[in-house]
């Protein structure tokens, strides 16, 4: 090619060159004007050499730019990773063959960049560390998106899956029970995520053969199984065995199972009395919070009782709304952090969503959370103290109480409550 375009730029600078020449040669001959001559000969000859420049300079350039090109194709060629060429570096590391073989069912199953790719190659000398990293980068999440109402009910009840890990069967992983939601299905594995329905997923993955039988999890790093594999639990059965078969569902809300998991944490704790130890009553008072000033629709005060510790998370632990069975409140303290928040999970019918798109879905009535929380100010008290500190000693009630008598309590101390913001708000008025 390139001895070709040198050819083509000698010949058009020859053709040039021949045409000043002849037209030379016919001005002697023909006894043309010098002027006319003179004309022709610069343009003739200028707009030949500038097309033949051009043309030729153009057609150098786009061989550098073609050869270059060919060039970086070749280096990528050369440098391009395989699935194969990770399986290859696998093959004397310490991972056992079950671990290889999922490996090869994963890369195959997920289009892969070249990084990610080069990546895994050298996670046999990296570590499981890094390679537990690799496998969590790989996969995605838990199914509810942020767009998904609470509501919409999205995950088959095969998708899920408990384990009970309170004795510390699988090492490494928590001492809890735990939920899980599968989010891969291989030819021959099946990876989960654990889900905790209040503080949401981590980054562990448990890895299955089909009959949910663990082989590996990446909490703390790739660890796997050998010897004795431990069985997965169906999410359904389980919730049979607990004595709760009226909540399982062939499709599940993200609601439904925070409700789930609350009643299988107060049934490990064992709470099933209908009356109530007035010690496990805590009042939320929602009137300071930054939310709003007033109360906007919602009560000022609710009264929740302890259920008991989050089996699901250590350090969690679960109240009831006393008078709103749908009402979920949940604390988390682990060290220096803590959480708080309080759901109600009452389906509410969106009308002005319906009336704009013509779909039918439902809200979050009522959700608050430690964000919206004033520094310094105190939201919960013991029942007693609470009723003393409004003045209402008399509805003190002895060691336990009842449904009833908590509804009466409310409904006084939210009549006081109002009549305080009614007589405040008259008293501006008359300024």
């Amino acid at each position: 090619m390139e001895k070709y375009t040198l050819t083509r730029l000698k010949a058009l600078f020859m053709a040039s060159v021949l045409t000043a020449t002849l037209s030379s040669c016919g001005k002697k001959s023909q006894n043309i004007e010098a002027p006319n001559f003179k004309r022709v000969f610069e343009s003739s000859f200028g707009v030949c050499f500038n097309t033949s420049g051009r043309m030729a300079t153009d057609e150098l350039n786009k061989l550098i730019e073609n050869k270059l090109k060919e060039e970086e194709k070749q280096r990528e060629e050369e440098s391009r990773v395989t699935v194969d060429d990770v399986l290859v570096s696998f093959e004397d590391s310490a991972f056992n063959e079950e671990t290889k073989a999922f490996l090869k069912e994963f890369l195959n199953a997920n289009d892969l960049n070249q990084d990610v790719l080069k990546s895994f190659i050298e996670a046999p000398q990296e570590g499981r560390n890094y390679f537990a990293q690799l496998l969590d980068a790989g996969i995605s999440h838990f199914p509810f998106g942020y767009s998904e109402s609470l509501f919409d009910e999205v995950i088959n009840n095969l998708e899920l899956q408990l384990f009970d890990n309170r004795k510390g069967i699988i090492e490494d992983a928590p001492n809890t029970y735990i939920q899980l939601v599968r989010v891969k299905q291989l030819d021959n594995y099946n990876v989960y995520r654990p889900f905790n329905m209040f503080l949401g997923f981590g980054n562990t993955l448990i890895i299955t053969d089909l009959d949910n039988k663990i082989v590996a999890h990446t909490c703390n790093g790739y660890v796997e199984i050998e010897g004795k594999k431990f069985q997965l639990t169906n999410f359904n059965w389980k919730l049979k065995k607990l004595g709760l078969e009226r909540m399982a569902r062939r499709n599940y809300s993200m609601a439904d199972l925070k409700q789930i998991q609350c009643a299988i944490s107060n049934y490990a704790g064992g709470r099933n009395s209908s009356y109530i130890k007035t010690s496990d009553v805590i009042v939320f008072d929602t009137a300071k919070c930054l939310i709003s000033e007033d109360i906007d629709g919602r009560r000022p005060y609710y009264f929740l009782e302890y259920l008991g510790k989050d089996v699901f998370n250590t350090g969690g632990y679960i109240y009831r709304d006393i008078l709103n069975k749908n009402a979920i409140a949940y604390f988390y303290q682990n060290g220096s952090k803590s959480y708080f928040i309080y759901e109600d999970l009452t389906k509410v019918f969106d009308e002005e969503f319906y009336n704009s798109t013509g779909e039918c879905v439902y809200i979050e009535p009522f959700s608050i959370d430690s964000h919206y929380f004033a520094s310094g100010e105190m939201y919960f008290s013991s029942l007693d103290s609470f009723l003393k500190n409004k003045g209402c000693p008399e509805l003190v009630i002895g060691e336990y109480t009842t449904s009833y008598n908590i509804m009466n309590i409310c409904r006084e101390v939210t009549e006081s409550f109002l009549a305080e913001i009614i007589s405040d708000k008259d008293s501006l008025l008359a300024l």
